[in-house]
């Protein structure tokens, strides 16, 4: 079964999204990655990630995506948080020679883990021949990977969360899912998020929406919604600046529902504030003051998820080149294993690779 975005935990039930909260912190970085060193590290692997997921766009690679890689913007950004818990907690592993090159096997290993988590279609082999990587070096850091965050995939993130929020406020539900998932998504190419919990995120994420498509009910929404007391005030206006800003920078596409759009007169009594709003269709609006354009879901091509499908924007104004970053040695470097060392991955990865595709499937899921 592919990895669902909505429904990380087999257990999984729509009026236990508590169970979440008691676990949310477990799929953060640590404390201070934002402020790490590590910062650099995390730039060369989204570079690396965004490259590698859409070879289609380079001219080096002039070739189309097969029918099997169902990309959509739901898979770097998986990657990112996989490469993001690890690399928050332990120091990057020795493989290669030099530490560049362990980092761009690091991310790409983190790319191929979301994705054949995310899509089982996907060609694992395809992959590796296009970017002319190794299978055992790329099984033996994946490994590593796994190990390190004990084997636990099926993240919890906003993506997660954001369904109870919407509920959770009257307008939520004039909100269309596209568009919180694309705010949150192109957030995340900003380190400093990484320092809330996703709870928050999810929920900056529903305010800010409705702040830019129902303006005039904003402020009422978000009292209701910290009434709830499911998130910190002060955590929650932080993260209100910046995710904000970062919506009016990059323009990012906001989908208002029809129903919503439509009906002559939006009230909201006191029976409405007590319950969110009706079952949304589908319409679009950009922020700013351009026209609502109409939005056909039976346009949606193919099996891609029409939610998760739209350009990622990260590191489009960032003014660093990936590529000239110098990464001093030192600083990520691990020691080497001992030659006759039974932990250094060798055996495991050889074990790992010997599995059938359903069992590897298993064990990572």
């Amino acid at each position: 079964m592919n990895f669902h975005h909505d429904y990380p935990l087999p257990a999984y039930k729509e009026e236990q999204f508590e169970k979440y909260f008691n676990v949310e912190t477990e799929w953060m970085a640590d404390e201070g990655y934002a402020e790490s060193k590590e910062v650099t590290l995390r730039k060369v692997a989204m570079h690396v990630i965004l490259r590698s997921a859409f070879w289609v766009l380079l001219d080096s690679f002039p070739v189309q995506n097969s029918k099997s890689d169902k990309l959509d913007a739901f898979i770097p950004y998986l990657a990112m948080n996989i490469f993001d818990r690890f690399i928050s907690r332990h120091q990057l592993p020795t493989v290669l020679d030099h530490v560049r090159d362990d980092i761009v096997l690091a991310a790409n290993s983190c790319l191929t883990l979301a994705w054949k988590m995310r899509d089982n279609s996907f060609s694992v082999p395809e992959f590796l021949g296009k970017w002319n990587l190794d299978k055992d070096l790329m099984l033996k850091m994946e490994l590593q990977i796994l190990r390190g965050l004990k084997w636990q995939m099926r993240a919890v993130t906003p993506i997660c969360l954001v369904r109870f929020f919407v509920e959770m406020i009257p307008i939520g539900k004039g909100i269309e899912r596209r568009t919180l998932n694309e705010i949150i998504i192109q957030t995340q190419d900003n380190i400093s998020f990484t320092r809330f919990r996703p709870s928050v995120i999810a929920a900056s994420a529903v305010l800010t929406a409705c702040r830019l498509l129902y303006d005039d009910i904003y402020e009422e929404n978000k009292k209701i919604l910290l009434s709830r007391k499911y998130v910190e005030e002060e955590d929650l206006e932080t993260c209100l600046d910046e995710t904000y800003e970062k919506c009016i920078e990059k323009k990012i596409l906001l989908l208002r529902d029809v129903w919503f759009v439509e009906k002559p007169k939006l009230e909201i009594g006191a029976a409405e504030i007590a319950k969110a709003g009706e079952t949304s269709s589908s319409g679009s609006h950009r922020s700013g003051k351009e026209p609502i354009q109409e939005q056909n879901q039976d346009e949606a091509e193919g099996d891609i998820d029409q939610e998760m499908n739209f350009e990622l924007k990260w590191m489009m104004w960032s003014s660093d080149d990936p590529e000239d970053l110098t990464i001093n040695s030192p600083d990520f470097r691990t020691l080497p294993p001992a030659p006759d060392d039974p932990n250094d991955g060798t055996v495991e990865a050889r074990n790992y690779f010997d599995l059938c595709a359903p069992c590897k499937s298993c064990i990572i899921l």
